[in-house]
C-alpha cells in the first residue's frame, strides 16, 4: 500500500521510475487494517550440477530503488 502511493506520487509528479530485480525470500500480505494475512516464502531449487549440493534460492521481483 504504501509503495503503491509511492508509485502513484511519482506518476503524477513525472518522477524517473527506478527498479532494480533483487531477491525476495518472504512476501508479508497485510490488511488495509494493518492486520497480518499471511507470510509467504519465494523459495525455489536448483538443482544440483556436478559435485554441488542442489540449493534454495529466492524469487526475483522488480524493486523501486
Amino acid at each position: 500500500m504504501i509503495l503503491q502511493a509511492l508509485y502513484q506520487l511519482a506518476q503524477r509528479e513525472e518522477l524517473p521510475l527506478d527498479f532494480e530485480p533483487r531477491p525476495v525470500a518472504w512476501l508479508v500480505r497485510v490488511s488495509k487494517d494493518g492486520e497480518l494475512l499471511g507470510i509467504r516464502g519465494t523459495h525455489h531449487v536448483l538443482p544440483a550440477k556436478g559435485k554441488q549440493k542442489a540449493k534454495e534460492i529466492p524469487k526475483r521481483f522488480w524493486i523501486p530503488r
